[in-house]
């Protein structure tokens, strides 16, 4: 489903995981490929507001092709070890 957000427009292409969630559901941390603006879809690390669960509101979050995914598991790969 496509969604506008102000002047853009995303759709989510893959759920990939929920990260966390807060006690009551209505914020949830979310990994997710996303298209923005029906550019190729990107990994989306972001923070979601259910508060209306029919039309979650994104938050603050991070972005990342596929190469700069890479990097950041190697870079967690190390940190947890």
């Amino acid at each position: 489903m496509v969604k506008r957000e102000g002047k853009f427009k995303y759709e989510i292409v893959k759920r990939i995981a929920v990260i966390s969630e807060s006690r009551d559901g209505k914020y949830k941390t979310e990994l997710n490929l996303i298209s923005y603006n029906d550019d190729k879809p990107k990994y989306d690390l972001r923070k979601w507001d259910y508060t209306d669960p029919n039309d979650p509101k994104l938050m603050r979050g991070l972005t990342l092709n596929s190469y700069e995914l890479a990097k950041l598991k190697e870079a967690i790969k190390g940190v947890i070890e």
